[in-house]
């Protein structure tokens, strides 16, 4: 691994555990939290199955980025300061209007079940649904990597059908409901758009 390697990995590591300092410490808000379930969101069914497309966005975390760090120096500018624009605004939102959803009760054994409860149990109380940053992200993942030319179309066509399985997996093993994407997309796309703006202008 070179020196300039360890750079770009120190830089999405720093990057990530401000999104988790963030993250916990907005959990710790003392304000009610609100429940903006529909009727929608209730007929969803709890697939099991799409707690491992959820857990890989862990995964995703460090290993899009670097990606892009390979690929494209200035996309991955764009990237990590459309992350930490991000999280500002997600942390805003989760300290004054935290929000919480009902979850299943996960009775099963199967690996799938474990699994989901395990997150579960990480993710308690469960707070700050809206947005989700895993849709955030996810969605910054499709808007990014098609702006790397040197990339073929297969690995592109693969990063965004697995990014959108994450998306549809917050809503399948019931960690969010339907606002919270949206509100991840209407975010994610205007800090996308502002962030070419701003680019393009230093061009």
């Amino acid at each position: 691994m070179t020196k300039e390697d360890k750079k770009g990995i120190l830089c999405i590591v720093g990057v990530i555990i401000v999104q988790i300092f963030i993250y916990f410490i907005t959990k710790l808000t003392p304000f009610n939290t609100n429940i903006l379930s529909s009727n929608f969101d209730n007929k969803i069914p709890f697939v099991p199955g799409f707690i491992y497309f959820y857990v890989s966005w862990y995964l995703m975390l460090l290993f899009f980025p670097y990606l892009l760090y390979k690929k494209n120096k200035d996309v991955f500018k764009k990237y990590m300061l459309s992350m930490i624009i991000a999280n500002v605004i997600a942390g805003f939102i989760y300290f004054f209007y935290p929000t919480t959803m009902a979850r299943v009760n996960v009775s099963g054994n199967t690996l799938s079940c474990i699994i989901t409860k395990i997150v579960y149990f990480l993710d308690t109380p469960i707070c700050n649904c809206l947005p989700s940053m895993h849709c955030i992200l996810c969605f910054f993942y499709i808007f990014y990597i098609k702006d790397i030319k040197n990339i073929s179309l297969l690995k592109k066509i693969m990063i965004i059908l697995w990014s959108i399985l994450i998306i549809l997996s917050t809503l399948f093993v019931k960690q969010h409901i339907l606002i919270d994407v949206i509100s991840a997309f209407i975010i994610s796309s205007v800090i996308y758009i502002l962030i070419n703006i701003l680019f393009k202008k230093k061009k």
